[in-house]
């Protein structure tokens, strides 16, 4: 990190991932070009949990290279007078395991769905559908880092 005087801790990363629902999950494509694709996801210890197709360039990507980041960013403020942005943000290293194990699957998605505030029937009613056409991908964070602008926390 280059600003270390903007590095925030790691109780500070992870408060990060739970607070916020959506970031950005960042791999290389089969023919080398990176590839960052907005996701919905759920933290469950020490891993982001998410789902999608079980097919297409990002599960194919996956399939061939798993390593991959994912960052969120909070917390942001314009600076007008400073012509800068106040903002947190936390980028987590690591590796997407593609579940196929149908019971892996649902353990995975009740634990992504718990990062939700959303009631227990609406929880259920979400796990009811085919699961052969949802692909859980679980994102083992080996590292994280976390930044903050003195104003954004």
């Amino acid at each position: 990190m280059n600003r270390t005087d903007r590095e925030m801790s790691q109780s500070y990363a992870y408060e990060l991932l739970k607070q916020h629902q959506v970031g950005v999950l960042s791999i290389l494509l089969p023919n080398q070009t990176p590839y960052g694709v907005p996701m919905n996801y759920g933290l469950y210890q020490q891993t982001i949990i998410m789902h999608g197709a079980p097919h297409g360039l990002k599960y194919e990507s996956l399939l061939m290279n798993p390593q991959a980041s994912f960052t969120v960013i909070g917390n942001q403020t314009l600076l007008l007078e400073e012509l800068s942005t106040a903002y947190s943000s936390v980028i987590a290293f690591g590796r997407v395991e593609i579940l196929k194990d149908y019971k892996q699957k649902i353990e995975a998605l009740k634990q992504m769905l718990d990062h939700y505030p959303l009631e227990e029937h609406i929880k259920h009613h979400a796990l009811e559908g085919s699961l052969e056409e949802v692909a859980v991908f679980v994102f083992h964070i080996d590292s994280l880092t976390a930044k903050a602008h003195p104003s954004a926390h």
